[in-house]
């Protein structure tokens, strides 16, 4: 994904200094059995290196109503 004029620029905050992102609204995001249309993403480096590509936030998994298996390391929809 690249910036474009129509993204929001965000500044996050922390003890390491001022980290800066953009926030870009896409069609939709499909993980699992879930598919979510029209939703805001923040892109943001979250792993220099390369070994996380992205965090699913508990606002989108909220939204699809999904339940988080720690036990078992699952995610599966709410019966």
């Amino acid at each position: 994904m690249e910036y474009d004029d129509n993204d929001r620029i965000v500044t996050s905050v922390g003890v390491g200094g001022k980290q800066y992102a953009f926030v870009k609204t896409v069609d939709k995001v499909e993980f699992g059995p879930f598919r979510v249309n029209g939703c805001n993403i923040d892109f943001s480096v979250i792993d220099p290196a390369g070994r996380v590509n992205g965090l699913l936030g508990l606002d989108l998994l909220s939204r699809v109503g999904a339940v988080i298996d720690l036990k078992n390391l699952l995610l599966y929809e709410s019966q």
